[in-house]
């Protein structure tokens, strides 16, 4: 998802900008609904494994997950003089491993585990 987020900055600065601060409703639904279609298509790929999410609905775990990958990676890659660069600077490689890992980790703990190491 990096390399897509950083073939086409300026493209993805424009979609969200105009997303966010215009009103054609007709467009924004389109494009909102083919964003959200490819998010839930990678959900989908991590969906193939189901017994390995440790999450009440794995579906809505999924999505979650993507969504939050997502938000990192475009906070990383497609804010000017984002927060990231100071407090956590890592190249793609690095923000790939790092997202990955946020991804695999939200999905394979137990919410319950971690409900008792909180309490104890």
């Amino acid at each position: 998802m990096v390399v897509q987020f950083r073939t086409h900055p300026r493209l993805l600065r424009a979609l969200e900008h105009f997303l966010q601060h215009h009103s054609h409703a007709e467009f924004k639904e389109h494009a909102l609904g083919l964003i959200a279609g490819n998010y839930e298509r990678i959900a989908g790929v991590l969906l193939l494994f189901p017994d390995r999410i440790m999450r009440a609905d794995p579906r809505q775990a999924a999505l979650f997950a993507v969504l939050s990958a997502v938000t990192v990676i475009q906070a990383q890659t497609l804010e000017n003089d984002s927060v990231w660069e100071k407090v956590a600077p890592m190249d793609d490689k690095e923000l790939e491993r790092e997202v990955t890992d946020l991804i695999v980790a939200y999905l394979t703990r137990s919410p319950a585990a971690q409900r008792t190491k909180t309490t104890a």
